[in-house]
């Protein structure tokens, strides 16, 4: 008797309770539902994506086409909150952008402390010139440096200051909180992004010595004073621009030939000067023997013909038949 009961009980429990009809409109929800949610879900997708680069930092994919590349996206933003990898990224880029305000720190305070062997170098130029100066309308020269006006060597010592003043600080924060150490990242972010934008603007691939200073100069001719500027062509003629570059590097040579000097007894250069035929003869004779007052010794190099008595020595150069050049000695002065 307990057979037909417990057969009664299975088929209560199988029983549907709801009509065809109501199953299928239930279906269509559902499915109405379940496109909404992936609607949302991409929309979602979509906005969240459109905050990243398609180079960004976590390499997040940020272009979808298929339903199937929105599902795998966000089964793998999940795993990568779960699995806190967001901190890994913020420690490597601290540490990153730590190091390379470290390294152009660094850098930069190599660069500018040449500023003073350029400053002892331009004291013992204005020293030599005030010792055995020219004969001639050239009665005074005078070098002095300034700061640069190179906008990428200024951002540098920026950078530099900001890395004196920050050492401890840099990489013990990080970029995406807001405590107190937020606006010095901030700062360093925006700095680095100035540097980018003039190393492109820039158009070299490198920063030299000379860009880290301004070289000035002031040149007394006869009773006109240049005042400081910053090209030799300033300074006068056409022949007296000639006149003052020579005498600088003369002046230049002089200052690293006392320092060879030290180690060489009896030290002296020859050296090829060029561009002597537009100085006036009265000046010719004053640049040698200004050159040969510090034991430099002019090589006249002009195809025209100076006066004679002004060298101790003339040679003519030509070529033979074979093309080699021959030198001559033509005249020596015994004077």
């Amino acid at each position: 008797m307990l057979i037909p009961d417990a057969h009664k009980e299975v088929k209560e429990k199988n029983k549907i309770s709801k009509s065809a009809s109501e199953l299928i409109m239930e279906l269509i929800q559902s499915h109405a539902t379940s496109g909404n949610r992936l609607a949302d879900l991409k929309a979602a997708i979509n906005k969240f994506t459109s905050y990243f680069s398609a180079q960004n930092i976590f390499k997040f994919k940020t272009i979808f086409t298929e339903t199937e590349q929105f599902l795998q996206f966000a089964d793998e933003l999940r795993n990568f909150m779960e699995e806190a990898k967001i901190s890994e990224y913020e420690k490597r880029t601290n540490e990153q952008y730590s190091s390379v305000i470290r390294s152009i720190g660094h850098e930069t305070t190599n660069l500018v402390s040449k500023s003073g062997e350029i400053k002892k170098i331009i004291t013992q130029i204005n020293n030599d010139f005030e010792r055995k100066n020219f004969v001639g309308a050239i009665k005074k020269i005078e070098l002095n440096i300034d700061e640069s006006a190179n906008k990428i060597v200024q951002l540098l010592i920026k950078i530099k200051t900001f890395n004196d003043e920050h050492s401890f600080d840099l990489g013990a924060s990080n970029l995406f909180t807001s405590d107190g150490h937020e606006s010095k990242n901030k700062q360093a972010i925006e700095l680095l992004k100035q540097l980018l934008k003039e190393i492109v603007d820039f158009k070299r691939d490198h920063i030299s010595l000379s860009d880290s200073f301004e070289l000035k100069f002031r040149v007394v001719e006869n009773q006109n004073d240049t005042g400081w500027v910053e090209k030799l062509s300033n300074v006068g003629s056409e022949g007296t621009d000639i006149l003052v570059k020579a005498m600088v590097n003369i002046m230049l040579l002089n200052v690293f030939k006392e320092g060879a000097s030290k180690r060489f007894k009896d030290f002296r250069l020859h050296c090829m000067m060029d561009e002597i035929g537009k100085l006036h003869p009265n000046n010719v004779k004053g640049i040698l023997q200004f050159a040969n007052d510090r034991n430099i010794y002019l090589i006249n190099g002009s195809p025209t013909e100076n006066n004679a008595v002004n060298y101790k020595h003339i040679y003519k150069l030509e070529k033979d038949d074979k093309s080699f050049t021959r030198v001559k000695r033509i005249l020596t002065n015994h004077a």
